[in-house]
């Protein structure tokens, strides 16, 4: 039996989720065993397939510099060792910034290394003299890494843009390949039974937005529209499902505004009882600002849920399947008033709700499961394979 090392450089709720969902499928479908090596961000690793072996390490945030920087040693320290004892036929690598241990593992076994980029380090540093410099030295070092790639997979065309034009690299080395979602677990629910669970009002309207509160989600935007959707239907909740830096501005913002009463937040919750609050929803939300270009998770699980999305107009993050298969509405984000426009339409018509769930969930089992990303990437990895072996 042959084996895979995966090195999941990234600790973040969605990171894992998305690390996780496609190697669970890859074990099903290739003849590989897989060594998955990651920080712990207290996922649940449970997982059906004897050929997917996880293995989690000391967790720290970014935030805590010095404790993320003893951290990151050990992880580059510990997944080496495994790389070279292991002796994969080639490794995986969701790459992030400073990422050692699976180019040098790669170089000392003499393997391919085929890196998944998600981002780029130009699109979260803010400007300023010392992130410069601190640009400048991801960029060096990122060139290293991704130019003795065999392949690297990127979850947008402007990712893949990017890291063509930054770091020199050709594009037919390049490939496009964004995120699935668990059909297993994302599916549609009854809302009823939903709001009964969670103790949400079952008559009145439920708008949804569901990840960490970071500043390129959005979030402020939906607060700042909520006030048109009130004054339509008065008795709306927003829920407001995840944790993150910005919770407690987000919190004193609904506060200041005088909507307490009518939004609702959960905290953190744990990922396999998502799919709950989304079906406890008349419409989610995804508001994203256009700074930075991704394939956002919650995307495809709120159309596995069969429910109808609301999503930025306008940005890279493929949210034009939604307008293109009916599943959805696309608003500019700079209008409040035209969010909640858009969300008051939605919620007045329940036949709209029923007809762009359907939709979403159609598109997504035909399109967007991790058992098709598993095989895209399967085939990808055999070609770097193919391709090593001839040089």
């Amino acid at each position: 039996m042959k084996n895979i090392c995966v090195l999941c450089y990234t600790g973040g709720f969605g990171d894992t989720t998305h690390a996780i969902g496609l190697w669970k499928e890859m074990s099903k479908a290739s003849d590989y065993n897989i060594f998955f090596i990651a920080p712990d961000s207290r996922q649940d690793f449970r997982t059906t397939t004897t050929k997917l072996t996880f293995k989690l390490l000391p967790f720290a945030s970014e935030k805590n510099f010095i404790k993320f920087a003893i951290m990151r040693l050990y992880f580059e320290k510990y997944s080496t060792l495994q790389c070279l004892l292991l002796k994969p036929s080639f490794i995986y690598s969701r790459y992030r910034v400073f990422g050692v241990s699976a180019l040098l593992s790669a170089k000392i076994k003499n393997i391919p290394l085929v890196s998944e980029v998600n981002g780029l380090p130009h699109q979260e540093i803010k400007p300023g003299t010392f992130q410069k410099i601190i640009l400048h030295c991801t960029n060096a070092f990122d060139s290293s890494v991704l130019k003795n790639s065999t392949r690297i997979i990127c979850t947008t065309e402007t990712i893949k843009d990017d890291v063509s034009r930054i770091y020199g690299i050709p594009r037919e080395k390049i490939y496009v390949s964004g995120n699935a979602t668990d059909t297993a677990l994302f599916r549609p629910h009854d809302m009823k039974h939903c709001r009964n669970i969670l103790k949400i009002d079952e008559n009145a309207p439920v708008v949804c937005f569901i990840g960490r509160f970071a500043p390129w989600q959005g979030i402020e935007r939906l607060v700042a529209a909520a006030p048109y959707v009130l004054k339509e239907l008065p008795d709306t909740k927003f829920l407001m499902v995840g944790d993150g830096e910005l919770r407690e501005s987000i919190t004193n913002l609904v506060r200041e505004a005088g909507l307490t009463k009518n939004f609702l937040f959960t905290g953190k919750v744990p990922h396999h009882k998502i799919p709950l609050h989304v079906g406890a929803s008349n419409i989610c939300t995804v508001l994203k600002e256009k700074y930075i270009s991704g394939s956002p998770l919650k995307l495809y699980e709120y159309m596995a849920c069969a429910r109808p999305v609301l999503a930025t107009l306008g940005a890279d993050y493929g949210f034009e399947i939604l307008e293109e298969n009916g599943a959805g509405i696309l608003v500019d984000i700079e209008s409040p008033q035209k969010i909640g426009d858009e969300i008051v339409k939605i919620l007045k018509n329940p036949e709209l709700q029923r007809k762009m769930g359907q939709a979403g969930l159609k598109v997504v089992e035909e399109r967007f499961t991790w058992k098709k990303k598993a095989e895209a990437v399967l085939r990808i990895c055999q070609e770097a394979i193919e391709e090593y072996q001839k040089k």
